[in-house]
């Protein structure tokens, strides 16, 4: 199995499913390792929690998918946004409730635990932290597949070099990378040596996005409204949105922010301090692809992204 990430050239983006990537995994690993994986597959999800960011999305969109299978589910923290509507689908859930960096070691503890009363043919984890504490946790005879969704330079090793340090230290070549995007790997090869296999498994959509009729094209000189979705935390540099649309705040134009982070008191500051009767937040919707619909025109101002699933 080659383990370089296809050319985009050779490799054009498809809306794959990531249980296609599980199933792939599984295989990959019953023929490389000594350890033999029947069906149904015992799979352990782990990730940071279930709100609405893309990495969130995509595993509660796959979860429904694997439903032959028995699934597991740990999270690190709350919100639980998209829980119940996975809930049908999984043997258990675990929160870890882990909150600064003082709990690690106690995530680890539990997580080992955790592994050892599930006894999982598949450990599939995402995110930065969750995959950082997982690879301490987990035995070397469970295959583990870890979904990168950000180029970690930027999301991680650039603002801190512990992080790179950690992130080396539990790298192992029995590992398998799957990547948003060729971008995503490549960084990170870049920046991590003998980090395993890897393979790029492109962001998706739910079908429901393509259901919906999109309303009559934008008549000119009518309002024009603008939407933008995405967790309110820096990678999505809503700031830059709100200083562009402190310039047209005459105008007949109105900007839509749907979603939720840290970054919200900030930017609901910002927008009284300068009087932007333009710039609305309008907090999280669980039906995104409904309230699409109503608007003209799409806006990201992302510093950077893996592979933006608001974007598709």
């Amino acid at each position: 199995m080659d383990a370089h990430p296809p050319s985009l050239a050779e490799d054009k983006p498809t809306f794959a499913v990531i249980p296609i990537t599980i199933y792939f995994c599984v295989g990959l690993f019953s023929l490389t390792s000594n350890i033999h994986i029947q069906s149904p597959v015992r799979i352990l999800h782990i990730i940071t929690s279930l709100g609405r960011g893309g990495a969130e999305v995509l595993l509660s969109n796959s979860i429904p998918l694997l439903k032959e299978h028995e699934q597991h589910l740990v999270t690190f923290t709350e919100p639980h946004d998209q829980l119940t509507e996975i809930t049908p689908f999984l043997s258990s859930h675990q929160c870890l409730n882990i909150g600064g960096r003082s709990q690690w070691p106690k995530a680890v503890i539990r997580l080992r635990r955790i592994i050892k009363t599930i006894k999982p043919d598949l450990v599939h984890v995402h995110m930065f932290i969750p995959a950082l504490l997982t690879k301490l946790a987990i035995p070397k005879n469970i295959p583990l597949v870890y979904s990168l969704h950000n180029p970690y330079s930027i999301d991680a090793f650039n603002a801190n070099r512990w992080a790179h340090a950690m992130e080396q230290f539990t790298a192992r070549p029995q590992h398998h990378l799957i990547g948003v995007s060729e971008f995503v790997l490549q960084d990170y090869q870049q920046h991590i040596k003998n980090a395993g296999t890897m393979d790029v498994v492109y962001n998706m959509v739910g079908d429901e996005f393509f259901k919906n009729e999109r309303p009559a094209d934008y008549v000119p000189k009518a309002p024009l409204r603008c939407v933008s979705v995405g967790n309110l935390k820096p990678q999505k540099n809503y700031p830059f949105s709100l200083e562009a649309f402190q310039l047209l705040k005459d105008l007949p134009i109105t900007l839509d922010i749907y979603g939720e982070d840290f970054m919200e008191r900030q930017l609901e500051d910002f927008i009284a301090a300068n009087k932007l009767n333009n710039v609305h937040l309008m907090g999280q919707s669980p039906n995104i692809e409904k309230v699409l619909d109503n608007y003209d025109l799409y806006l990201i101002s992302s510093s950077y992204e893996g592979f933006g699933i608001a974007l598709l």
